[in-house]
């Protein structure tokens, strides 16, 4: 009885502990890279973001990036979530330079879609 009743919570607390969607988030943060791949999707990576990178098939967004990255000396906000097989977007997502990167035997970066971005004044 005491197994099966042990069984039971374990099952239930790893089914408790599964991955979540992101569906709409917010980061602030300084923008580190922005580059464009060869089939013209656009990645940013953050500078204290080690984690994950942001992705979208917006080229004017994409050129936003790029422009911030050069000229503004500050933070911006960078609007994201996660992609899904129901999203308009995953046509093009599993087509693109986007997904998950694999670094190494043990360990990938995420990609989130960014869909705004915008600049933040400094803080005071």
């Amino acid at each position: 009885m005491k197994r099966g009743l042990l069984a039971a919570v374990l099952l239930l607390s790893l089914i408790g502990c599964s991955p979540h969607r992101v569906e709409d988030a917010v980061l602030r943060d300084t923008l580190f890279s922005v580059e464009e791949t060869e089939n013209g999707y656009w990645r940013i990576w953050m500078t204290h973001d080690d984690i994950c990178g942001y992705c979208t098939n917006d080229v004017e967004l994409g050129r936003e990036a790029l422009n911030m990255l050069r000229e503004h000396h500050g933070e911006v906000l960078v609007y994201f979530r996660d992609i899904t097989p129901d999203d308009p977007e995953f046509s093009w997502w599993s087509k693109s330079d986007c997904g998950t990167i694999v670094t190494g035997a043990d360990s990938s970066t995420h990609m989130f879609l960014f869909y705004k971005l915008s600049p933040v004044l400094g803080r005071q």
